[in-house]
């Protein structure tokens, strides 16, 4: 579900998952949407980017997911990409 374009003009929004193709299911079952940003949060692959996201739920599961130290989480020198990005070549050689 799209919510705007950032700065670059690039989608913002969430990706749902709501199929399983192959599966052997009903063809009358319905699956429930399974939420892509969510699941990766969750599990520290990705970072909830709060400058185009106030999701409170998305917040509050990368703050789980930080303090059971999962994925990214479990590297003490992790730094957010919008960061990354600032840091000279020397600073961040120094941190490779």
């Amino acid at each position: 579900m799209k919510h705007g374009e950032d700065w670059y003009g690039r989608t913002i929004g969430d990706v749902y998952f709501n199929s399983v193709e192959g599966a052997d299911i009903p063809p009358c079952a319905t699956l429930p949407d399974w939420e892509i940003n969510r699941e990766l949060v969750q599990h520290g692959l990705a970072w909830h980017y709060k400058k185009y996201s106030s999701d409170i739920n998305l917040e509050m599961d990368e703050i789980t997911a930080r303090d059971r130290k999962l994925g990214l989480w479990s590297d003490g020198r992790s730094i957010p990409p919008w960061e990354w990005r600032k840091l000279s070549k020397k600073e961040r050689d120094k941190l490779r």
